[in-house]
């Protein structure tokens, strides 16, 4: 894949997960359920039984402006500040996938984030969550980056 400046082939590697899946998030989020990287609707499906046992670990760098002490004292969420670069791409390789949110309906469509190349670059699984149809998704599903899941099409879980 040539774009944006970034040259990179979908990786072949078996990733080796640990007893813990680590999901990195790096960049913005929040819980206002108005905004477009909105952490809800990853905590209401993993807060089910249908996650009750699994062990998953979602780091989130960046700023996170998370006010609802539920969230932010969910056990499988480790919130972290905002990193340098290369800091950031030192913690994108400990990771068994990345993970890219965009929930905000009306721009979602033609959204490619800047952190999509970041992580084709960082050659790791990525699992892409939005509210509705994103170009993002059709490369990832295209390329076999990694997993999609929009949120208006099917069940999360």
């Amino acid at each position: 894949m040539i774009t944006n400046g970034y040259y990179s082939l979908p990786s072949d590697k078996k990733i080796i997960i640990s007893n813990t899946i680590k999901i990195g998030y790096f960049g913005l989020i929040s819980d206002d359920p108005k905004g477009y990287r909105d952490i809800n609707i990853l905590f209401n499906a993993l807060k089910g039984d249908e996650f009750k046992d699994k062990k998953f670990k979602f780091y989130f760098y960046g700023n996170n402006d998370i006010s609802k002490s539920n969230i932010r004292d969910y056990k499988n969420f480790i919130f972290n500040k905002n990193l340098d670069y290369f800091e950031a791409q030192n913690m994108m390789q400990q990771m068994d996938y990345l993970l890219i949110i965009h929930t905000e309906q009306s721009t979602v469509k033609e959204v490619i984030t800047g952190k999509f190349y970041e992580y084709v670059s960082i050659r790791k699984p990525i699992i892409s969550i939005t509210n509705g149809d994103a170009e993002v998704n059709k490369i990832i599903n295209q390329s076999k980056l990694g997993y999609t899941i929009n949120i208006k099409k099917k069940e999360f879980v």
